[in-house]
């Protein structure tokens, strides 16, 4: 052990301690070695009685070194430099970290966290045991990366002899002690079996996503009602802020108790593929746990997503195309052999239209010659988007493998390459594009007060907006707006979302098969509108931007079908990353509303919808009195999330969105 990984031992930086030990081997074995020390050092939770372990948070251990799943370690100098001054700086120059995407926290136009979601391969590490990698690891050629997958091995083995060792301590359940010794390293048997494992390799891998669930538990299911332990294993995501798993449009026995078991629980977002095929009685479930103020299922119209993947990923094969599911939030992936940048970067469109309205509007004498221009503008910052990226995947390439995802996703181990520098059998990078919508209505604001109407000169209209002027922003209300099925604004709406959607067309990636575009905007729609000046959708200085394609908050005053007739009118599969919409249905119309009112929308072109029947009663009182709503959930972007865990300001913004009803 060398010098400074005895330093940073002494100081408990665990992980560390293992990436200095052999200073002068790769960046692979020296990333592998980091983990086999952290796993033999990190503090494992305390077993909570029930059917699965790990439980609780998977990273308990107060280190300004940790391993990730999406950034495969990240720093905290302030937290370091606290330790010791010498090591923080040694560190810090001596260890790559990742790189973001533009300035990653300004309320600039570029930003982005570089983030990566995948779902690693749960079924085949179950049905083959890990026991069998290992002779696929020794055909690899090269001796660091072989002899990193092998200490990849020997710390899971190691965190899986730790965890026995607590649940004998505490005589815990022999079942989950006897199954626990067996998975995963050999294969299970049981359903039970195969869910310890599940849950296992979910806590080795950090805590993403558990990709098709139902199909692939369908397996080991004998008829047993295993509901509760889904449940369990739902807590254990909800407490690593987990991600999502797919079920359908295939129906299994298991399926129906994986959509139960998720009621009252944030996470997992569980992502209802719809067909044809769906029967009612699935359609029946989903509306009764909406109804109950679930935020799940949401819904993907699972047709469309295949023939959107078949036509931008001709030479993927359909079996492959078959194991689509969300990622993340709901990124675009293919279960257990996809790497997915999601979301690795982000264009503001709102403030870079901003910027260009202010200095040009006055200059431009047809609005046809404005929206040119403001496009133009656009895409050059999107040129800019997409060589950011770039930048970024070489790095990670050169400086930042992932052992662990290099062993447990398909095909890295028979490629003999690193997950972050093409292992993986298939890789994209997501980019996203908010405030999109703000454009369009600011578009569709100019397009009628300036130039059709001639109501007022630029000058007036830009001095008017800049000075929130009261009248002015009435009026601006008065303008065709997205959202109500106007074919004039919805025709703009889609020539605008298919220049930007589409301008991934031709961007080569510094690996893998290109870019996918998006529209999911989380809680950063409130964030990011913060450094965005007044625009003429009717937002004022610093105020949100929209979530997702769905309309401004209160300008879907029309039929849901208008505002859903208007989304659909955009070439969605453009945004095969995702195209996130949500809506708030009144609880009363559920029943008779959801399954035509989906049906509808997938049929006209709509990918994907999230519906929420929480009220604005509701939520204004579990804004005076939050205690009382701890379990309310309400959809945000593209995830789920308790109400009562958002700012002020995000919870404000949901009581603005239009409850739809008849």
């Amino acid at each position: 052990m060398s010098d400074i990984s005895k330093k940073l031992l002494e100081i408990g930086e665990i992980y560390a301690t293992g990436y200095f030990e052999d200073i002068d081997r790769s960046y692979f074995y020296r990333t592998a070695k980091a983990m086999l020390r952290y796993r033999e050092h990190c503090t494992l939770p305390p077993y909570n009685g029930g059917k699965l372990y790990p439980n609780s948070s998977s990273q308990l251990d107060r280190i300004a070194i940790e391993p990730r799943y999406s950034y495969v370690h990240t720093i905290n100098p302030a937290m370091l430099n606290q330790k010791s001054e010498e090591l923080c700086k040694y560190c810090t120059e001596n260890m790559p970290f990742w790189r973001g995407v533009g300035n990653w926290h300004a309320n600039g136009a570029i930003y982005g966290g570089a983030f990566n979601h995948t779902t690693v391969n749960y079924p085949r590490v179950l049905r083959e045991g890990l026991d069998s990698y290992r002779e696929r690891v020794m055909k690899i050629e090269d001796t660091d990366m072989r002899e990193g997958c092998l200490l990849v091995l020997d710390s899971i083995n190691i965190y899986r002899e730790r965890c026995l060792k607590v649940l004998r301590e505490v005589k815990a359940d022999e079942n989950l002690i006897k199954a626990l010794s067996k998975v995963p390293f050999r294969k299970a048997e049981t359903l039970y079996e195969a869910l310890v494992g599940w849950n296992f390799i979910y806590y080795v891998d950090f805590g993403d996503n558990i990709g098709v669930f139902d199909k692939e538990l369908d397996y080991w299911h004998n008829g047993e009602d295993v509901t509760d332990i889904l449940r369990e294993f739902y807590r254990n995501i909800d407490a690593n802020n987990g991600w999502s798993l797919r079920v359908g449009p295939e129906i299994y026995p298991i399926t129906y108790q994986i959509l139960k078991a998720s009621k009252g629980i944030r996470r997992p977002s569980v992502e209802l593929c719809i067909d044809d095929t769906t029967p009612q009685d699935i359609w029946d479930l989903s509306v009764e746990l909406i109804k109950s103020g679930n935020t799940n299922p949401s819904f993907y119209n699972y047709p469309l997503y295949q023939k959107a993947l078949k036509k931008r990923f001709p030479m993927i094969p359909e079996s492959d195309i078959e194991r689509f599911c969300g990622g993340g939030c709901t990124e675009t992936m293919l279960s257990g052999i996809s790497r997915v940048g999601s979301i690795d970067g982000n264009l503001n469109t709102a403030y870079v239209f901003c910027n260009y309205m202010n200095e040009n509007l006055a200059k431009k004498e047809t609005f046809e010659e404005f929206y040119s221009g403001a496009m133009d503008n656009l895409l050059e910052y999107a040129d800019e988007l997409y060589a950011d990226v770039n930048e970024c995947y070489k790095h990670m390439s050169e400086k930042m493998p992932n052992p662990v995802r290099t062993l447990l996703v398909d095909d890295c181990i028979d490629k003999g390459k690193d997950y972050n520098a093409d292992g993986a059998r298939w890789s994209w990078s997501i980019v996203n594009f908010s405030g999109t919508i703000n454009v369009i209505e600011s578009l569709l604001a100019i397009r009628d007060i300036v130039y059709e109407k001639k109501e007022m000169g630029a000058e007036e209209f830009l001095e008017l907006l800049n000075s929130e002027d009261e009248l002015f922003y009435k009026r601006l209300k008065k303008c065709p707006h997205y959202g109500v099925n106007d074919e004039k604004a919805d025709s703009l709406a889609k020539d605008f979302f298919a220049k930007i959607f589409g301008s991934n067309k031709g961007k080569k990636l510094h690996f893998g098969e290109g870019f996918l575009t998006s529209s999911i905007q989380f809680t950063t729609y409130v964030y990011r509108g913060k450094g965005v000046g007044p625009t003429p959708d009717g937002r004022k200085n610093g105020e949100p931007l929209c979530d997702s394609l769905s309309p401004i908050f209160g300008n879907d005053k029309k039929a849901v079908t208008s505002m859903l007739g208007s989304v659909a009118k955009l070439d969605l599969p453009l945004a095969l990353g995702t195209p996130v919409v949500n809506l708030r249905l009144a609880k009363k119309y559920a029943d008779s509303m959801i399954k035509p009112m989906i049906k509808g929308y997938f049929e006209n072109g709509g990918m994907m919808l999230q519906i929420n029947c929480v009220s604005k009663e509701e939520m204004e009182d579990a804004m005076v009195n939050p205690d009382k709503h701890r379990d309310l959930m309400v959809r945000m972007g593209g995830y789920t999330e308790y109400f009562v865990n958002l700012s002020k300001e995000e919870q404000a913004t949901l009581l603005t969105r239009t409850e739809h009803g008849e």
